[in-house]
Parts: structure tokens; sequence; C-alpha cells
């Protein structure tokens, strides 16, 4: 079943309480309003009696009555209520006053009374005095009942001044002024019942018109209602993109106003969750990231050094052995072990130059000629390519100042130079070259001839141990560390470093922008404090990875 709706709800409220309200009024008239006007027509009959004693008591002193007689009348008019004044003058009585042409029972009523004569047909007795009585009774004639105030005012020496003939019979037992008045009971009945006719169309009016009001009302009522139900909605399902915009300064309003503090603070904190968890995550990505490499690390590390463990322990076994008495066997054995213990020894000392420069937190800025370092590098391996026929070329300005990192430069140059001279082709060239660049910085490249890198392999080279000719790799003593080198060394530079096929061989490079401007806190390009040189590595060849 389907729920209603506030709007509906409060209609259908005010409408039962239309009903009761209306229903209420009914029965309050029912058992009231008949006695209400009765009492009210007894109220309204004492005021007349009083301007009937006034009336009368004007008489007697033989003044002006036009005026009161226009009052009474006009009282009686207004009230409804017949009545009568009878001067005792004569034995029979002349009447002074009447405000209704057809008397019906009142005179016949009045002598009874003035005679001394109750009638059977008197119901009840509302009020009593000294010389008028109020009471209820019933019309000999046309059998209605009728409430009857009988009375009279003495005097010693009463005047009339009207002609009119009652009974004959009469004898007034003292001078003066009686009176009748007279009112239906029926007309109180009637009133009473045209009243509760009329509530009842006008309470199925007002029902109509309060509870179509009321809806269109209440629509208005319940629209910040509504509103903050679909925020809720929308809160409950994260999406705090929309406020609430009500503003009548209610109970409503404030309630609104907390939600969208409590909508924005919300917002706020999974804002900053959702942030922390992707800090976590990247932490956890980095943690297990870390792991893997350290893991490949240990892995590579051993598989490296398994090999020439493994060539150390047999020929020195074969020497302890006496395995060949030939002194030139036992030479060939000493010289094999002590090659891979070179190898062993420069590969240690290469993996304590790449933490070295992984674990740097941050690179120096200090002053140097970047064109003397290319060619002092260079001329380190003129030995070398003296000895194997390989042209080495220079290309670099006689002065290139930049502000950098000069350790991490000189790790840069040492192994691609190694690097090249490792894998340049027989009497082939190997070429250096240091310029500047269009963004203020400074570009270096290594030049071997030789066969090209697999395109696949490209990526791969700055990978720790990464080999792309194992074999070769392993004649040559490579162990495929210098180019992650290389790049970990650029990385803290805040460089890049890129290898590419080109024409006739591979070119390495290595790219710094904006060192060329010295740092802000030295404008005069002064020389800034560097930190101490490291051991030097060596010239041991590098390898491409």
């Amino acid at each position: 079943m389907k729920k209603l709706s506030v709007q509906t709800k409060y209609a259908l409220v005010l409408a039962a309480i239309l009903v009761v309200l209306v229903g209420l009024q009914l029965l309050f008239n029912h058992v009231f309003m008949e006695k209400y006007y009765l009492n009210r027509k007894l109220d309204r009959i004492e005021e007349i009696r009083t301007l009937v004693l006034d009336y009368a008591e004007k008489s007697i002193a033989g003044a002006d009555t036009a005026d009161c007689e226009l009052k009474l009348r006009t009282a009686c008019e207004a009230a409804g209520i017949d009545a009568m004044i009878l001067n005792t003058e004569g034995p029979q009585g002349v009447i002074v006053f009447s405000n209704s042409s057809e008397q019906g029972g009142g005179p016949g009523r009045l002598f009874d009374a003035l005679g001394g004569r109750r009638g059977q047909d008197e119901l009840a007795v509302y009020k009593e005095g000294g010389n008028y009585r109020i009471y209820r009774t019933k019309d000999a004639f046309t059998g209605t009942e009728q409430i009857d105030c009988v009375g009279f005012v003495v005097s010693s020496d009463a005047a009339g001044s009207r002609t009119g003939q009652v009974q004959p019979d009469v004898v007034f037992s003292e001078d003066g002024y009686y009176y009748v008045m007279t009112v239906a009971v029926a007309e109180i009945a009637e009133t009473a019942d045209i009243y509760n006719r009329l509530l009842i169309r006008i309470g199925l009016v007002t029902l109509l018109v309060g509870a179509v009001t009321m809806y269109l009302v209440s629509g208005r009522l319940t629209r910040p209602i509504k509103q903050m139900t679909t925020l809720s909605r929308k809160m409950a399902g994260l999406d705090f993109s929309e406020r609430w915009t009500g503003g009548d300064g209610d109970e409503i309003h404030t309630l609104g106003v907390n939600m969208n503090e409590m909508a924005t603070k919300l917002e706020t904190a999974i804002e900053n969750l959702k942030s922390a968890n992707g800090q976590l995550a990247e932490d956890v990505a980095e943690k297990d990231e870390i792991d893997r490499q350290r893991r490949e690390l240990l892995s590579n590390i051993s598989h490296e050094l398994k090999t020439p463990i493994a060539v150390i322990q047999g020929y020195a076994e074969g020497l302890k052995d006496g395995i060949s008495e030939d002194p030139g066997m036992r030479e060939h054995y000493c010289e094999v072990i002590m090659d891979e213990a070179v190898k062993m020894d420069r590969m240690v000392r290469r993996l304590l130059v790449l933490d070295e420069v992984e674990s740097r937190a941050a690179a120096a800025r200090e002053r140097f000629d970047l064109a003397d370092m290319a060619r002092g590098e260079a001329e380190a391996f003129a030995l070398r390519s003296r000895e194997n026929g390989i042209t080495l070329e220079a290309e670099v300005p006689d002065e290139l100042i930049i502000y950098s990192d000069d350790y991490l430069w000189e790790q840069v140059l040492q192994n691609y130079l190694s690097n090249a001279f490792q894998y340049v082709s027989a009497g082939g060239t190997v070429r250096v070259r240091a310029e500047k660049n269009a963004r203020e910085g400074v570009r270096v490249t290594v030049f071997n001839t030789g066969s090209a890198i697999p395109d696949e392999s490209l990526d791969k080279i700055w990978n720790k141990f990464y080999k792309v000719d194992k074999a070769r790799t392993r004649a040559y003593g490579g162990s495929g560390i210098g180019l992650s080198i290389v790049q970990a060394a650029m990385e803290r530079l805040g460089g890049s470093c890129a290898a590419a096929n080109v024409e006739g061989g591979v070119e390495f490079a290595a790219e710094l922008d904006g060192c060329l401007e010295p740092p802000a806190d030295e404008p005069d390009g002064s020389l800034l404090p560097a930190d101490p040189e490291p051991d030097e590595p060596g010239t041991e060849p590098a390898e491409e990875a």
C-alpha cells in the first residue's frame, strides 16, 4: 500500500479537525442553543419590562410619554415581543399601549392574573416578584406555547389617556397600570433550527475550502522538507554536490543550514579519506614494488655472483688438488681466479655507487664546467681507444658552465662512455657531445657504432641487471648496472635520459633544463658549497643494461 505524502496528510488532518469542530458545534446547538435563546428572551423581557415600568411611572406622574412609548415600541418590535399596557381608570379599564393588533389570549391571561385566577395551562414559572410574574403557558386559542410576563404598577390617582373596552366584569384590586408581554416559544425553537441548518451548510463549505486550501498551503510548507529528503537521499549515496537553498528563518531553515554544514564536513572528510586511501594505496604499491625490486635485486646478485664464485671455487680446488704440474697452467688458473674476483669487485662497487645515487635526497647546485668534465672523461678512455683501434671524438665547446651536481654528471659520462666502448664495433667510433638546449639547459650525447638495440629492449635496458645479449655481456664482464646508475642520476638531477637507434649505431642522451642560470640565492654565480666528493668508482667499463 502506497504511503500518503505529508501534504495529503496535512490536508486530511485539517479536514478531520474541521469535521470535529462542526460536529461539536452542532451538538452544542442541539443541546444548549434553545436554552440559550430562552435565557436571552427572558433577559429581553426583563429589559422591556423596565421600559414598561418607566412608561407607567411617567404616565402616573403626568409626564410626556411619547419618547417612552417610542422606545418601548421599538424594543418590542426588535425583540419580537407583543406587549400591552392597561390603565385601571374606571371599572372597565383602558388599553393605553399595544404593539400588536391581534392580542390573542394575552388580555384574558392578564384578567385571570388580575382576578387571582391561574389557568391550568401554565407550564412553568421562570421568575416571580411582588407585582409581576414571568411564566410559560399554552395559548387556549391556538394551543401554542408562549412566555408571558404580567404585572402592575400601583397608583392612587392614575389618569388614563386612551380609551378602549375590556371585559366589563373585571374589578381591579388597585388603581394603576397593568401590563402583559408575550413571546412565542416556537419562535425560539425555529431560530435554533434555522441556525443549525445554516451551520451545517457553512461547515460543509468550510470543510471543502479548508481542505483545498490546506492541500495547497501544505504543498508550500512541505516543499523544503521534500528538498531535504532529496538531499538526504543523495548524501546517503555520497553525493554532496547540492545544497539546501531555503531561507524562511524557521526551524526547517535551521535544519537545512545544519544539513549543508554536515554535507560540507562529510564531503571534506570523505575527500580526505579518499586522498588518504589513495596515498595508502600508493604507499602499499610502492612498498610492494620496493619488495619486488629487493627480491629481484637479491636474485640477480645471487645469479651474477653464482657463476664467478663457482669458477673461482673450481679453479681453486684444482690448484689445491695439483690438477696440473705445468707452471703455465697454474698461472692460467690464477689469472682466471683473479679475473673473476675483479668482476665481482667491479659489480659490488657499482652496486654501492647505484645505492649512493638512489639514496641522495636531492642534487647539489654547484658551478662547474661540463665541457671540461666531458673532455676529461673522454681522455680517460684514450689509451683504450688506441689499443683497440677505436676512434674517440669529443665535440664539446671550449666552456659550458652549468649549476648542477658534478658527481652525478660524472657518473652519467663515465657509464655512458664505458657502455659505448663495450659495444662499439671493431675499428668503430665513439663520439661524446655536449651542447646547450633551447630551455636554458644542456644536452649530452654519447654515440657508438655497432649493432642496434632491439626495439622491445629499448625501455628495459635501464633496469638493473638487464642484458640484451647475456652471453656477450658475460664475455665482456658486464653486469647490467651501469645504465641503471645513469637513470638514477638523471632522476636526482631532475633531467631525463634516453637511448635511440640511429644511422650507423646507437646514441645515448642525457638532458637537463634550466641549469645555465645560477640559483636564486647566488645571483652572482659564485661557487656553491659542494658535497664531499666520493671515492672515484674507477673507469671500469659499464654496460648496456
